[in-house]
């Protein structure tokens, strides 16, 4: 059979895929379906086809936002570029933008039912044009997201006493097409419900669902910013104790974090403020980007000038200096605002292609993106533990000279940055703490045994552009994700982290998700044949681990063990990065330059 007569009229002329962070995908064949027939149709037939060779298919996006390469049909365990598989299987990669329509709505009932591959902005746009209303933070808060991949990732917002924090606490009713080309409608707490939410993909192909919303209202949003961090946990209970909405953003390296409050309101006064604008003018980008360049090129820190400025400047400018609601009038941050339910949820960019931002495309920025759950309860514990590492792998020799010559806590007397971080900080970007409830789930992120879940992501931008060094400082990184993984027994966000977070051996993840056996069953069941696991999905379902290769601790493809993980081919040995334990946490390694 040809694979022509597999698509019908849907296969589009590019076969690769590209993810916002850099990454690219290569498959044997793109689909771009517009209605669940057809993608039924084209499944039917690719089944048929994997009786006799090995077929691969993800439903993604063009323009995809994941670090992990979940989303790539071709994508292994500790393959890095992600070519178009050699051997004898096909590798699809279905992109489901086309999907991304109003299928009907009911006033009454207060729901709407929408195709997979609508974005939340549109979703909320549609709420809105209904008179209507997203439950407040029950979806993420980037608006370029699509509903499927939030379904398949468990994509959370944040919210707690039993409030919506996850899109999938608002979904009622699940469409779908499993392995077999057999089209299914669930509802949320059934079985297969709860294998889906979450579930990556394996069970089916999550092509339309019904959401209920709510009335339209208004909401205070409350930021209080630049709070030193020496009492976060206790601030943390404190706030959560005032609001059910709660995102914290903290940069331990600064010694500061800035919380923002949501809390519904009945006031009559006129809304004055709205959200933030993630995207950012273009030359914002490029300015950006080439100073992260020149600063990741600088590995051994050399050049003082440059880390002062990166440091004490542009790194507070661009990761404490964000309000999450800004003047209708004057488009600048507040730090008191009421704002409609709609317009305080997601921000989405606009300038590039499929929604992108300046930053990605323009700048060339990727993002070092670790996420995990983990217990409220071992919050206060992992607070101290990732301060820890901050200040035993990252600080520089003449902390203790100036505390002694100043005789006060750093943090304290010093403006940010300044000495303490004078050569040593992390990269622009946020350490978010957000908060959820526990679900049944088979492995969604709030999922039992967690009884109060803390979703912990620290993202960090860095130039992704040839001839760029890696991460700066990313070795930190590094121990702040196996320590999390490890120590805390975090759970992994499916959409963010790096392909060896789920294959590690030493750490597997199925152990962290009480229900994993009943996940994979359902996925053996509707997905006999395995069309839905890529090569790295079926690492995962059957707990393996990675295979290590040259360079693999700076590609993100494994945690390092030799020197030899740490020299990428392209790169030489110029950098003289080696594999070393952390000072804090002796028994976790990561590549570093000497």
């Amino acid at each position: 059979m040809a694979a022509g007569d597999l698509t019908f009229g849907m296969q589009i002329s590019s076969h690769e895929v590209s993810s916002a962070y850099g990454m690219v995908c290569r498959a044997t064949e793109v689909l771009a379906p517009t209605s669940t027939e057809q993608l039924a149709a084209a499944i039917k037939s690719y089944a048929k086809l994997a009786t006799k060779q090995p077929v691969h298919v993800r439903a993604t996006h063009k323009y995809y936002h994941s670090t992990a390469s979940f989303p790539c049909a071709a994508a292994t365990a500790g393959q890095h570029h992600l070519p178009a598989d050699s051997s004898a299987a096909m590798t699809v990669d279905v992109l489901m933008q086309g999907m991304d329509q109003l299928v009907t709505a009911d006033a009454a009932a207060k729901t709407i039912t929408v195709q997979a591959g609508m974005t939340v902005s549109s979703m909320i746009t549609i709420a809105k044009q209904q008179g209507l209303a997203v439950p407040l933070m029950a979806v993420p808060n980037y608006g370029g997201l699509t509903i499927g991949g939030i379904m398949a990732t468990a994509a959370t917002g944040t919210g707690t006493a039993g409030s919506p924090s996850a899109l999938c606490d608002i979904v009622t009713n699940i469409q779908w097409v499993d392995g077999k080309g057999e089209v299914h409608s669930s509802d949320r707490s059934s079985p297969e419900g709860r294998a889906i939410c979450g579930g990556l993909g394996v069970t089916g192909v999550v092509t339309q669902v019904t959401l209920q919303l709510q009335e339209a209202g208004k909401v205070l949003v409350r930021t209080n910013a630049h709070v030193a961090d020496t009492r976060l946990m206790d601030d943390i209970e404190a706030v959560q104790k005032a609001t059910q909405h709660v995102t914290v953003t903290w940069r331990p390296d600064l010694g500061k974090y800035t919380a923002h409050m949501f809390t519904p309101t009945d006031l009559p006064d006129p809304v004055n403020a709205t959200i933030y604008q993630v995207d950012r003018p273009e030359s914002d980008a490029l300015l950006l980007s080439q100073a992260l360049k020149d600063w990741q090129n600088d590995v051994h820190s050399v050049n003082q000038l440059l880390n002062s400025a990166m440091c004490q400047i542009a790194v507070p400018l661009s990761s404490l200096d964000i309000f999450w609601a800004v003047s209708k009038i004057t488009k600048k941050g507040v730090n008191h605002g009421l704002a409609e339910t709609n317009s305080i949820l997601s921000s989405a960019c606009h300038g590039g292609p499929d929604g992108s931002c300046s930053f990605t495309t323009v700048g060339h920025i990727g993002v070092g993106d670790i996420h995990f759950t983990i217990d409220q309860s071992d919050l206060r514990n992992w607070i101290a533990d990732v301060k820890e590492v901050i200040n035993k792998d990252l600080q520089n020799a003449g902390t203790s000279f100036f505390n002694a010559l100043l005789g006060k806590n750093k943090r304290d007397c010093l403006p940010p940055g300044y000495f303490w971080t004078k050569r040593h900080c992390l990269p622009p970007g946020y350490f978010w703490l957000r908060f959820g409830n526990p679900t049944d789930d088979y492995v969604g992120l709030n999922a039992a045994p967690y009884k109060q879940p803390v979703h912990v992501q620290l993202s960090l931008f860095r130039n992704r552009e040839h001839g760029a060094a890696p991460l700066k400082n990313g070795h930190v990184l590094a121990f702040l994700e196996q320590l999390t993984l490890c120590k805390y027994r975090g759970r992994p966000h499916f959409g963010k982290n790096y392909d060896r977070t789920f294959t590690y051996s030493k750490c597997p993840i199925a152990d962290r998700h009480p229900q994993w056996s009943s996940w994979t069953a359902a996925a053996k069941q509707h997905d006999p044949l395995g069309l839905f696991a890529s090569p790295l999905v079926a690492t995962v379902l059957r707990n393996g681990s990675y295979e290590n290769y040259p360079g693999c601790g700076i590609d993100g493809g494994c945690f390092c063990e030799t020197d030899e993980h740490c020299r990428h081919p392209s790169q030489g040995t110029s950098y003289g990065w080696k594999c070393l334990p952390s000072k804090a946490f002796p028994d976790i390694k990561a590549c570093r330059p000497v």
